[in-house]
């Protein structure tokens, strides 16, 4: 899966608050995650935007490219759901090992190499491709035939929203998720 603007943005800022958890040998559910971004940083727009459920999507960008490729912990995990207090469908094994072996790791030794990791993912995306109204509207509801069915009906109340992202640049993924991410059926 290409890596968008958003999901580098908020990994980058996820990162020092995974490793925060795991120092303090505690994991956190998405939506304080989020709240504490928002908290964190209150002028960065794309922290405004995130929905909790979005998060898990963000950290497992870290765990794909930054510490699995790595071969260290699963620091994501340490992100789980409010309700099941385990972490997404996508982090396999067992999950107090996880947690133990996240917790254990000196993660000042690879501060650098996050950093660097940051700026490769910087690099890596290509410049925003700014869209007339008429090809975001054709986008979205593109993307609506196909994924329509996981968003309740509700979520028409944001059409002029996600166009306005759509317009801006971002995919229409993206734009579904920052503007209407809330009416994602099972919310």
């Amino acid at each position: 899966m290409p890596l968008t603007k958003t999901d580098v943005e908020l990994a980058i800022l996820f990162y020092p608050m995974l490793v925060e958890l795991a120092q303090h040998g505690v994991t956190d559910n998405y939506e304080n995650i989020a709240d504490t971004a928002r908290r964190l940083h209150p002028d960065n727009d794309y922290v405004s935007r995130c929905h909790h459920r979005s998060v898990g999507r963000r950290l497992d960008v870290i765990r794909r490219e930054f510490t699995e490729p790595r071969h260290l912990p699963v620091l994501a995990a340490l992100g789980v759901n409010k309700a099941s207090k385990r972490p997404g469908f996508a982090f396999e094994g067992d999950f107090e090992t996880l947690c133990a072996q996240a917790y254990a790791f000196d993660w000042s030794s690879v501060e650098d190499a996050f950093q660097e990791q940051a700026e490769i993912w910087k690099k890596m995306i290509a410049p925003r491709v700014k869209r007339t109204e008429k090809e975001a509207i054709q986008m979205m509801w593109d993307y609506a035939k196909v994924h329509g069915t996981a968003f309740d009906k509700q979520v028409s109340q944001c059409r002029d929203d996600i166009i306005a992202l759509i317009r801006q640049g971002e995919e229409p993924d993206d734009a579904y998720e920052l503007a209407a991410g809330h009416y994602r059926k099972g919310n």
